[in-house]
Formats: structure tokens, C-alpha cells, sequence
């Protein structure tokens, strides 16, 4: 995921949906999607490509674990939770 400063401050990352053209797209993940039983650990791998032309300075990316499932409020307002 591409990594961002938010607008209050602190980094922010672009949503699983969004394409990524920054310093994520230099992560290679060797799993996209995985379930964990409760109680349970994975390790996953993953590589770094930093590209040669990269320009000196920070590049924010990020690896985040998000459900899959997302909830929705039952009342006349809709509200979409995405927990990462």
C-alpha cells in the first residue's frame, strides 16, 4: 500500500481497492490473501525493489492485515467499518 501523510499528521495508507504507483508498488508479497485460525501465527514473505532511479529521501509503503468481511451499521445510516 502506498503510504501518505495524513491531513492532521502521521502516515496513512491507501485502501486495499486503490492501485498502487508509489513506494508500495516496490513490495512483492508472496501471499495476497491468507486465513489465520484464532490463536494462531503466520509468517509471510515479502521483498523490497528499491528501483534504481528512486530519488534520495523517505518513500512511506506499507504491509497492512485487514478482514475481509467488512460490517455495516442496520439503521438508516449506512456506515462501513474496515478494520486494519
Amino acid at each position: 500500500m502506498d503510504g501518505r501523510t495524513g491531513t492532521t499528521s502521521g502516515s496513512v495508507y491507501t485502501n486495499r481497492e486503490d492501485p498502487v504507483s508509489a513506494a508500495g508498488a516496490w513490495l512483492d508479497i508472496s501471499r495476497k490473501s491468507v486465513t489465520i485460525p484464532p490463536r494462531r501465527e503466520m509468517r509471510i514473505p515479502f521483498s523490497i525493489d528499491v528501483p534504481g532511479d528512486a530519488r534520495t529521501g523517505d518513500h512511506l509503503a506499507g504491509i497492512s492485515v485487514q478482514d475481509a468481511r467488512r460490517t455495516r451499521s442496520k439503521s438508516r445510516l449506512a456506515v462501513t467499518q474496515v478494520v486494519r
